[in-house]
């Protein structure tokens, strides 16, 4: 039985790169942090797990997904602006 395990896939200039599901204890520590962050943020900005930024807009472009993101607080669009994260974290996990 094949064990693949995808969370999603991203697009890293113009690749598909299949990125497998956080463990348990990835999705705790992102919790953990955008949990932590949220309460210290001024209004204006906002923390997100997992959202899409689109890295490289040319061809091929660049889409992916930090763990947590810190933006201004805006509309709801389906992907971030490269230029619209402050900051990006990305959990790594063994394996």
């Amino acid at each position: 039985m094949l064990n693949l395990r995808v969370r999603d896939i991203q697009l890293v200039e113009g690749v598909l790169l299949v990125v497998p599901r956080p463990t348990p204890l990835h999705q705790r520590a992102m919790w953990k942090l955008c949990h932590q962050t949220e309460g210290q943020l001024p209004d204006e900005l906002t923390v997100l797990p997992d959202v899409e930024v689109l890295v490289e807009s040319g061809e091929p472009p660049t889409v992916r997904a930090p763990g947590v993101t810190i933006t201004r607080a805006a509309a709801n669009p389906s992907r971030l602006e490269a230029a619209d994260v402050l900051v990006a974290i990305e959990i790594i996990s063994p394996g």
